[in-house]
Order: C-alpha cells, then sequence, then structure tokens
C-alpha cells in the first residue's frame, strides 16, 4: 500500500510514458525500421512498468504492440478505429495536437472528425445535430458497444 501522493506521481509517471509510448508507435508506423522497433518495443515496457496510481490502471501495451503493428502498418481500419477511440477515451482532446493528432493524420481517418459512443446515447440539441451529421458516417464497431463513428464535415460520405 502506498500514500496518495504517491499514487498521484505514478498516475503523472504512467501518462509521460505512454505519451512516449505512442510518440515511437507514431515514428515506427510512419517509418518502420529496426530501430523505431527497438524503441516501440522500450516504451512498452517502460509504460507497463508503472505500478499503481490513483486513476489509472496498469497497461499491456508490450503485449498489446506486436499484434497491432502490423495491422496499423497495412492500414487497417479497425485497428486504428480502436486505438484512436482509447485515445478519445481517455482525453477528449488527444487527437487535435501532439502525437495524437501525428497518429490520427497517419490513420486512414486524416483529415475526418472522429465522434466516439459507448451505446449510452446523447440528449438534447447536441443529438439532433450529430444525428445530421452521423446520417453520412462510417461507423467502425471497436467493442461490444462501443463505436467509432468517422465524419467527413464537408458532408460527403466517407468510405
Amino acid at each position: 500500500m502506498s500514500d496518495g501522493m504517491t499514487e498521484g506521481a505514478r498516475d503523472l509517471w504512467r501518462a509521460e510514458a505512454e505519451t512516449a509510448f505512442l510518440a515511437s508507435l507514431a515514428d515506427h508506423v510512419a517509418c518502420p525500421s529496426d530501430a523505431t522497433w527497438t524503441r516501440l518495443l522500450e516504451d512498452a515496457r517502460r509504460t507497463d512498468d508503472v505500478r499503481g496510481g490513483n486513476f489509472s490502471g496498469p497497461t499491456d501495451w508490450s503485449r498489446r504492440v506486436h499484434a497491432m503493428v502490423g495491422p496499423l502498418l497495412g492500414g487497417d481500419r479497425t485497428t486504428w478505429a480502436r486505438l484512436l477511440h482509447g485515445m478519445l477515451a481517455a482525453d477528449a482532446r488527444s487527437l487535435s495536437h501532439g502525437t495524437g493528432e501525428r497518429l490520427k493524420d497517419l490513420s486512414p481517418f486524416a483529415g475526418k472528425a472522429l465522434v466516439t459512443s459507448d451505446g449510452s446515447g446523447l440528449g438534447g440539441e447536441t443529438h439532433d445535430v450529430l444525428a445530421r451529421a452521423m446520417a453520412n458516417a462510417d461507423v467502425v464497431q471497436v467493442g461490444a458497444r462501443h463505436h467509432l463513428a468517422v465524419v467527413d464535415l464537408d458532408g460527403a460520405p466517407y468510405r
């Protein structure tokens, strides 16, 4: 057992390590090489090695990265949707700057707006606005009740 200050610090350490991991992932997807692969594996392990935390839990990037990189390099929409959906679920602004923006630009969804759904629905005016935008959206299922909608803001359907 540890104190709250230590747990809070671990959340920060995990966030910093995961940011480095995602930057390494973007580097490897952009320009695959033995050097970028090695750094990606090291950053995955470093992220997974952070224990505890108040608001963050253990990660398993070291195990997942092996199965994930090939499909990402091949432009697999579901794998990309799962990665980007997870990033948006953790931080709604994660794809609007830095590494998140870079990963989105490397994905099949570059230049598109991404909307997440966990099956709980929306209400009020937000629902009407999104319903109109979603009429032309391409929806990728990323989990049992989780979806990522790819919306072309110019109104043309994305396929």
